[in-house]
C-alpha cells in the first residue's frame, strides 16, 4: 500500500479514529452482488468522510501512466446535509463527466497490476501526459482538495482498478490528512468488497443485475415467495420467475438458498427445492419488466 500522508500516533485524534471507523463500517455494508448502484453506494461512503464534500468512484481499466483505457461504470455523491451549491442535477452530470474521464489524474505505476495508493493528486506522479477531461475538470476543484483511493481489484486482470475520489471544501483542508487516513485504511477491504461483488472479471464482464432484478433480490431476501412478489411488484408471477431465473445465472447461484446467500456475502447452505414456474391459465398477459 502506498500513501502521500504520514502521520504519527500522537497525531491522530478520536475524530479521526471515529471517522476511520464509520467509513470501514460503510464498506463492509456494501451489496455481495452487482447492484445497479454499487458505484453510487461507494461514492456515499466516500462523501460522508467530511462535511461539504463530493465523491465519485469509478471501476475502470487503468494503465500504469494513468491513461483510463475503458470505464465500465461509475457513481456520485455529495455530502448534501452540508454541501454548499450542490444540486440533484449534478449527480448525473458529475457521473457523465467521470464516466468520460481520459485519465485517473496521476501515474500509479506498477501498483496499476497490483495494490493501493491514497493521498492528494496533488502530490502524486503525474501521468504520462496531459490529458483530457480530468478528475480536476470532472469535480471542478484543485488538485490540493482532491483526495483519491486507488485500488486495483483482486483477481481482476491487470489494471482493472477502482478509483475513489473526495473533493473536499477549503474549509476541510486542515482535515485532509485524516480523511486520506480513512481512504487508506478502507482501501483493501473496499477492493475486496468489489472482488466480491463484481467476480474475476469486473471490467469486462461483471454480472450487473437490472434495476428489476435487484428489487426481485430484495424481495427474496425477506423470503417472500414468487408469487408474493409479483403482488408486490406488480408484475406477473411469469415475469418474476425471469428475473429470478436471471439471477441465478448472474450469481451463478442454484438454489433460492444460494441466490440469498449470495446477495449477502455468505457461504452457499446447500441445495433446497426449486420452485417450478408458475402454471400458466390462458395467457400469461406478462407487463414488461
Amino acid at each position: 500500500m502506498s500513501s502521500n500522508i504520514h502521520m504519527t500516533q500522537s497525531d491522530i485524534s478520536m475524530n479521526a479514529y471515529a471517522r476511520v471507523a464509520a467509513y470501514v463500517a460503510s464498506l463492509c455494508e456494501l451489496p455481495a452482488v452487482a447492484t445497479p448502484d454499487w458505484c453510487h453506494r461507494v461514492a456515499a461512503s466516500a462523501a460522508a468522510l467530511c462535511p461539504g464534500a463530493r465523491a465519485g468512484a469509478i471501476i475502470a481499466m487503468v494503465e500504469p501512466g494513468g491513461r483510463i483505457v475503458a470505464t465500465e461504470t461509475s457513481g456520485f455523491a455529495a455530502n448534501s446535509a452540508h454541501a454548499i451549491n450542490v444540486h440533484p442535477a449534478d449527480d448525473a452530470a458529475i457521473r457523465g463527466r467521470l464516466e468520460r474521464l481520459s485519465t485517473i489524474g496521476f501515474a500509479p505505476g506498477a501498483l496499476a497490476a497490483e495494490g493501493h495508493i491514497t493521498g492528494r493528486i496533488s502530490a502524486m506522479a503525474p501521468p504520462d501526459a496531459t490529458r483530457s477531461p480530468t478528475p480536476v475538470d470532472a469535480f471542478d476543484a484543485p488538485t490540493s482538495r482532491l483526495l483519491v483511493s486507488f485500488s486495483h481489484i483482486p483477481d481482476a486482470p491487470p489494471g482493472c482498478s477502482l478509483v475513489v475520489y473526495v473533493a473536499i471544501p477549503e474549509a476541510a483542508v486542515a482535515h485532509a490528512e485524516e480523511i486520506v487516513l480513512a481512504l487508506e485504511a478502507g482501501a483493501p477491504i473496499l477492493a475486496r468488497r468489489a472482488a466480491l461483488a463484481l467476480g474475476s472479471e469486473p471490467c469486462t464482464n461483471a454480472p450487473w443485475l437490472t434495476a428489476r432484478e435487484h428489487e426481485v433480490l430484495e424481495q427474496l431476501i425477506l423470503g417472500r415467495s414468487v408469487k408474493e412478489i409479483a403482488g408486490v411488484l406488480g408484475r406477473s408471477p411469469h415475469t418474476v420467475h425471469d428475473h429470478v431465473k436471471s439471477l441465478h445465472r448472474k450469481l451463478n447461484a442454484s438454489t433460492r438458498g444460494g441466490l440469498v446467500a449470495r446477495a449477502l456475502g455468505r457461504p452457499d447452505p446447500g441445495s433446497d427445492p426449486v420452485v417450478p414456474a408458475p402454471e400458466s391459465h390462458g395467457a400469461k398477459g406478462s407487463p414488461a419488466a
